[in-house]
């Protein structure tokens, strides 16, 4: 399951789609928790690449 590296809108969902489809990413969890891990990946990818991405902020 390699990712693409890169900041567009296309190559993150591209990352996200092949996290969810993969059987080995995060195989024991809820699938709304598979899907905040796999965008929290793919987001921090694309920040790796030079992308202007903040982070999200948690809530108090």
């Amino acid at each position: 399951m390699p990712l693409k590296s890169g900041k567009s809108k296309k190559v993150l969902t591209y990352n996200i789609r092949e996290m969810m489809r993969s059987e080995s990413f995060a195989q024991d969890k809820s699938p709304a928790k598979k899907r905040a891990m796999a965008t929290a990946a793919a987001y921090s990818s694309a920040r790796k690449a030079g992308g202007k991405f903040s982070k999200k902020r948690k809530k108090r």
